[in-house]
């Protein structure tokens, strides 16, 4: 079962179809706070791009191709084993990508993957597996999709 500890999944697959059924993302787990954003420079940019994306019509693929540009991807191994607690706005949006990628370029293959995610196996390699890739080659992908759905 796919629960809160899947952050990715939880996060990217619900945020995109809450996306496609009201026009909204307001339904995250992931916060942030305060306390967060007093830490370091990575959170002050966390805090930055977490504003970026409340507005209603933010575009949040242009906010990915901004961050990558930016060189402020997280890491997807890391990312891909958080929880929803321990996820920032660079997570989020990473995940919803991703999320977006598979809904609508594998959609065949999604079933399988979040079968195999919710029995217990690690996300990374059930990707790599899944989708015959290693992790960086879809990272780039995605990113690379995300950057060409945001022109039209």
């Amino acid at each position: 079962m796919v629960t809160t500890r899947n952050g990715w999944i939880w996060e990217g697959v619900g945020l995109y179809l809450t996306h496609q059924l009201t026009s909204y993302r307001r339904s995250t787990f992931v916060r942030h706070t305060r306390y967060v954003a007093e830490k370091s420079k990575k959170s002050q940019r966390s805090a930055r791009l977490w504003a970026s994306m409340q507005p209603v019509r933010a575009d949040w693929f242009r906010l990915a191709a901004d961050m990558v540009a930016r060189g402020h991807s997280p890491d997807w191994t890391h990312m891909l084993a958080k929880d929803t607690s321990q996820m920032d706005a660079h997570d989020l949006l990473a995940s919803y990508m991703l999320a977006a990628y598979l809904i609508e370029t594998r959609h065949e293959r999604l079933p399988g993957i979040l079968k195999e995610i919710g029995a217990g196996k690690a996300s990374a390699a059930v990707l790599q597996e899944s989708l015959g890739m290693p992790l960086a080659a879809l990272e780039a992908r995605v990113y690379r999709w995300a950057a060409e759905h945001e022109r039209g």
